[in-house]
């Protein structure tokens, strides 16, 4: 049942009907029958995965918040009978306790996603290396859906209660009505627990504006996916089948499509998450802040999938940078190679480390772990060369020129762009070739046209029309966004029949224009089983 089918439509209907018709103390029992039915459509047998990783993480949570809050009772009488340094022996062991429990969450659950995810990738690399009478068998495993973002929402949730952040939630159905909330667990954004739970289990009354500024977002989020990432998708295809036959110029041009497909179905399918959540009521936080407007690479992750960077930065990047491991290292640089290499190198290798794990989450392949990498040492040498990058801005005053602006988004989509050639294959060696006809090392024997020419003529650009006048509408869309302007906003100020012709438009563009009907098979979001 995918977000673009008359199924999901229907579900949406029939569930809202009846979480606004019952007693609003109920409304969140409505939510989970929902999500357990929306899971079961994608498998009775996955449902099975997702409940073992709820209840390890609800079970070892409430332990670890039991360990802890039985120790703070006893810790007075202990500090009047023990002395201090028995005290502070008592506080670790205490602690080690507490982190075994979460440690035991945190391991059956990465285990259950790396084993799905990543065993049979690991096993085809050791058989690399075997003859092949001897090689290991593979699994094939079919990933559950949203495996990923569950999983992540699960250590999450594990870790801030043992950080005392929050209290574990004792009912179990709530627990897991947070870990599969349906208009979320497609494809993100990874949620917080204090953030989203509040909000499942809270009343809400059925709003026009409410219901109104959610239909919206779906809508937006539809016409993304249906008239751009769905109708462009045979471009990338054609591309992927003709590398080798097509020009440099051609495969920039494949790689830019593949850019917009990209964006346009992970952001579509995200608008329409938080859409359909918003209808009900509840609030999902934003993935994408447009991200081709990114000055830098860094910027650019700062924008685009902003929960996957944000949950990195809190459960990996910062606890390592905080550690007393970390310090010692950090202390050491500093003493044999002076303060500004022990304030950027540490932190640079650590970010090569979060980028490759990005790209590791990204697929089970090698393109995946070197498109992380890539932009790991990009991200690298940037960090070591932004002094020098600085001092050279500040003498020239680039930073008050528009056309400078425009420059550092241009060349952040083209480095990001190189890093997908990487990724897009289906192996390095073909990565290698896309990248030495693109930059001019190779020649395919192929003009600009010979590809192009051959679609001019068979006139297959005219079904591309409605995608390219919807690439301009995002764009400016996204370029009045980008001013501080919120479009939903300026569009519901205008008259009733203004706000009814947009939506009406809107409607008759993704009926007209999207990519469905006779013969076509609705694709998944490309993140879909991330």
């Amino acid at each position: 049942m995918t977000y673009t089918s008359i199924m999901f439509a229907l579900f949406c209907l029939i569930l809202l009907l009846v979480y606004y018709v019952v007693p609003k103390k109920f409304q969140w029992i409505v939510l989970l029958i929902g999500s357990i039915a929306f899971y079961l459509f994608s498998g009775v047998k996955y449902i099975l995965y997702v409940a073992i990783t709820a209840f390890t993480t609800y079970i070892t949570a409430i332990l670890a918040y039991k360990n802890k809050k039985e120790f703070a009772g006893k810790l007075a009488e202990l500090k009047q009978t023990l002395s201090a340094e028995d005290v502070r022996v008592a506080i670790k062991k205490n602690e080690r306790k507490s982190r075994a429990f979460m440690l035991c969450a945190v391991a059956v659950d990465l285990g259950i996603l790396i084993t799905l995810k990543y065993l049979d990738f690991v096993l085809s690399n050791i058989n690399a290396f075997l003859p092949e009478e001897s090689a290991l068998p593979l699994f094939s495993f079919v990933l559950p859906l949203g495996l990923s973002f569950y999983t992540f929402s699960a250590v999450g949730y594990v870790v801030d209660v043992n950080r005392g952040k929050y209290e574990p939630e004792r009912n179990f159905a709530k627990f897991f009505l947070y870990l599969t909330y349906f208009p979320q667990i497609i494809q993100g954004p990874i949620p917080r627990f204090d953030q989203l739970a509040p909000q499942l289990f809270s009343e809400h009354k059925a709003e026009y504006n409410t219901l109104r500024n959610g239909y919206q977002l779906v809508l937006w989020g539809l016409f993304k996916k249906m008239v751009i990432a769905d109708s462009v998708a045979a471009i990338v295809g054609a591309m992927l089948k003709n590398t080798a036959t097509l020009s440099g110029l051609e495969l920039w041009l494949g790689m830019f499509v593949w850019g917009i497909q990209l964006y346009t179905d992970f952001s579509g399918g995200i608008d329409v998450s938080r859409g359909v959540s918003q209808m009900f009521g509840i609030t999902l936080d934003i993935n994408f802040k447009r991200p081709y407007f990114a000055v830098n690479l860094t910027d650019y992750w700062n924008r685009w999938h902003i929960s996957l960077g944000n949950w990195l930065k809190d459960y990996f990047f910062y606890p390592v940078a905080l550690s007393k491991g970390y310090a010692k290292v950090n202390k050491s640089v500093k003493k044999k190679f002076g303060k500004f290499i022990a304030k950027t190198v540490p932190v640079g290798i650590l970010s090569l480390i979060l980028f490759t794990i990005i790209g590791i989450w990204h697929g089970a392949n090698w393109g995946e772990v070197l498109f992380g990498v890539f932009n790991g040492v990009v991200v690298l040498i940037s960090t070591l060369c932004e002094p020098l990058y600085v001092k050279i801005r500040k003498a020239l005053h680039m930073d008050e020129l528009f056309f400078f602006r425009i420059f550092r988004s241009v060349r952040t989509f083209l480095i990001i762009t190189i890093a997908r050639v990487i990724s897009l294959p289906s192996n390095i060696a073909t990565a290698g070739s896309m990248l030495l006809t693109m930059f001019g090392m190779r020649s395919s024997g192929a003009s600009f046209f010979t590809f192009t020419g051959q679609m001019v003529q068979a006139g297959d650009l005219k079904r591309y029309l409605p995608a390219l006048i919807g690439c301009i509408l995002l764009f400016v869309v996204s370029l009045l966004e980008e001013k501080g302007n919120s479009v939903r906003d300026l569009i519901n100020k205008k008259p009733m029949f203004v706000r009814v012709a947009i939506t009406s438009l809107g409607t008759v563009a993704i009926i007209l224009f999207g990519a469905y009907g006779i013969g076509y098979v609705a694709s998944n979001f490309i993140y879909s089983n991330y």
